[in-house]
């Protein structure tokens, strides 16, 4: 800190010699300058004494003052540098850093401190001059005009709370430049003064001493200890000879803190030697025996199936638009190919792609082969799938012995047939065409029986001899002709079954035996028998009819343990209840909107629950009551398998298991050589 000057009043000094001073003396004239003068001797004696304390005050201000840098401590997260102050160098004065150390709670060696020089002032980067893990002492380099940029970085894997200590010392540039605090002791400039004779030899200074300069050590040598301001001559790129000064105190090891490979932090450059002269550059050596690389990108093959069912292209990139059983050949994938200089024959080769597609269904994906031009054909090449929608990655599986799930085709066929049995639970979608026996003779689950119905065509949706420890769930089809639940099923709690929206049909038949209920619901076009005769149930039968044409709700020999609720139709002559209904309880019917009919009540529509759910896929990708071929793993929002084929071995069968396309991303790599 500066030492401010002493400004005392003139207090019109009278000078009576060199600074002497007259007492008043006995016979004195005792009046005004008599009583006086001897105070005025005593103030121009002041004024002497405080002109060269001030000249003092000067010296003492201009020389080098130590300025700490105030740093908050502050939690630096991982692999992050932080800027923690600027501090701006006067105009008019130099600047050096003379101490700087760092330290971090917890404990750690993955702490960094970091001091840049700029031009100008708010900068976020500049000339690297401090940069040290535990600390810095004895910068020698003055900075002026610009600013100090100071940094903590946490070089480590978790957050650190850093502290750090920064010193730099200042001076003006010149014995006539502005002080540190205030300005400087100086008057205007008075007239040369006489020169007088040479004074006596003063005493012994009582200052200490100067700040260490540079020890000359000579040419660096690997093992020999140096210390901070030793300063030696290196050789750079083996002729450059320089000259550089230690920072830390060190034992020269070479490639690791020589000044060649460390003029950061063990060592400063002093003086860099120019080179030599630069004369014409030659031509270029020759490599010998240098392998060969080549880059080539492919376009691999889509191989679409019967079943394959696309979207749009989306915005982000993923394929649509594909036509099933077709081919599509733009599946974007490289191969980065390396042949050996040395050895004939000797090739690596790396086959790499992510290309996205848009689809359900089922497809062959076909690598470039030796004969589209690639180094091999890529039998060991490993594919997996990431699906989209829920960031699943998928690895190429077997299973065998899943729960059954299964979807139709668009031809006539058996969806499951005789003699299938699963501890679990049978879930059946249906089909969108033809005459189907969607549930066959025997099937046994241990859990639960649910069944979706066809959109078209004739079929039995359930067959003799169906048995469910749980529950059996029907859900009926839009179109044609059919008996939604046939003779002879069982389930240990109910029966629910939901008719259809046209045909003629038997909603249940003859037989149906359940411990619990039967719920049915009607159909919305044609003739129907809701429930026929024969039908038996512990608890309850409720009966919603169908909206259009002749039906016949409760049919002959209905009985239920509990009642019978009846819910009639919207239109045209009816029967809601016939003859031989019983229930323990009571019968409660409600009627229609139009048309002769039999009822019991007046205008009630019933509709909650009325639910009829078709199918959206069109293809078999499970099939069972044989042993199950190598097929993929459902996962809580879809199914894709991936399936090698052992011949072409560059093929890859990929199945998607959806009632809607699905977001798929194919992760390609693949490496072979020879």
């Amino acid at each position: 800190m500066a030492i401010k000057p002493v400004s005392l009043p003139a207090a019109a000094g009278l000078d009576f010699g060199k600074g002497d001073v007259r007492h008043f003396s006995p016979g004195d004239a005792v009046d005004v300058p008599g009583m006086s003068n001897p105070t005025r001797y005593l103030a121009q004696r002041d004024n002497a004494v405080a002109e060269k304390l001030n000249e003092v005050i000067g010296v003492v201000n201009n020389q080098e003052q130590a300025i700490p840098l105030s740093i908050v401590r502050t939690v630096i997260p991982p692999n992050e540098e932080v800027i923690v102050t600027n501090y701006r160098i006067p105009a008019g004065f130099e600047s050096r850093v003379l101490n700087a150390t760092v330290g971090a709670t917890p404990v750690s060696t993955n702490v960094e401190l970091n001091i840049y020089y700029a031009q100008g002032f708010g900068n976020n980067t500049g000339t690297s001059i401090v940069t040290t893990a535990s600390e810095f002492t004895g910068g020698v380099q003055f900075y002026q005009v610009g600013e100090f940029i100071v940094t903590l970085k946490n070089t480590g894997p978790i957050s650190l709370e850093m502290s750090a200590s920064v010193m730099l010392t200042l001076r003006p540039l010149g014995a006539q430049g502005t002080l540190l605090v205030g300005t400087i002791i100086q008057g205007p400039t008075g007239p040369p003064g006489v020169t007088g004779p040479p004074g006596p030899v003063g005493p012994p200074g009582s200052g200490g001493a100067g700040s260490p300069g540079m020890v000359w050590q000579g040419a660096w040598t690997n093992g020999h200890t140096y210390n901070a301001n030793d300063v030696v001559s290196f050789a750079l790129y083996g002729s450059i000879v320089s000259s550089f000064i230690c920072r830390v105190p060190n034992t020269a090891s070479l490639s690791s803190n020589d000044p060649g490979t460390d003029d950061v932090i063990t060592w400063n450059a002093v003086a860099l030697g120019g080179a030599t002269g630069v004369g014409t550059q030659g031509p270029p050596g020759l490599i010998l025996n240098a392998p060969t690389l080549a880059f080539t990108p492919f376009s691999g093959t889509l191989i679409t199936g019967s079943d394959f069912v696309s979207g749009d292209t989306t915005p982000d990139g993923y394929v649509g638009n594909i036509a099933a059983s077709g081919t599509y050949t733009n599946v974007s994938i490289a191969e980065f190919k390396i042949t050996s200089g040395t050895t004939a024959g000797n090739v690596i080769g790396f086959l790499f792609g992510n290309p996205q597609f848009y689809f359900t269904g089922h497809g062959t994906i076909r690598l470039p082969r030796v004969t589209d031009g690639a180094a091999f054909n890529y039998a060991n090449a490993y594919i997996n799938i990431t699906v989209a929608d829920n960031g699943t990655s998928i690895p190429s599986v077997t299973v065998n012995g899943q729960t059954l799930i299964s979807w139709g085709t668009t031809a006539t066929q058996t969806i499951i047939s005789s003699g299938v049995t699963t501890g679990g639970s049978i879930t059946v979608y249906g089909t969108s065409h033809d005459t189907d026996v969607i549930i066959s003779t025997g099937v046994t689950a241990g859990g639960s029986v649910t069944v979706y119905g066809t959109e078209s065509g004739t079929q039995t949706v359930i067959s003799t001899g169906i048995i469910a420890a749980e529950n059996v769930t029907v859900y009926g089809t839009e179109s044609g002709t059919q008996t939604i639940v046939s003779s002879g099923v069982a389930a240990g709690a109910n029966v629910t079954v939901y008719g259809t929206e046209s045909g003629t049909q038997t909603i249940v038949s003859v037989g149906i035996a359940n411990g619990t209920d039967v719920t049915t619901f009607g159909t919305s076009y044609d003739t129907d028998t809701v429930v026929s005769s024969g039908v038996t149930s512990g608890v309850s039968i409720t009966v919603y009819g169908t909206s259009y044409d002749t039906d016949t709700v409760v049919s002959t020999g209905v009985t239920a343990g509990g009642s019978v609720t009846v819910f009639g139709t919207i239109h045209d002559t009816d029967t809601v209840v016939s003859t031989g209904v019983i229930a323990a309880e009571n019968v409660t019917v409600y009627g229609t909107e139009s048309g002769t009919q039999t009822i019991v009540s007046t205008g009630i529509i019933a509709s909650e629950g009325v639910t009829s759910f078709g199918t959206k896929a069109s293809q078999t990708l499970i099939t069972w009551g044989t042993v199950i071929p190598p097929t993929a793993t459902a996962t809580n929002t879809h199914s894709v398998s991936i399936l090698s084929l052992a011949s072409p071995a560059s093929d890859y069968v990929i199945t998607v298991i959806d009632p809607h396309p699905v977001k798929i991303q194919l992760n390609i790599f693949g490496a072979q050589n020879a």
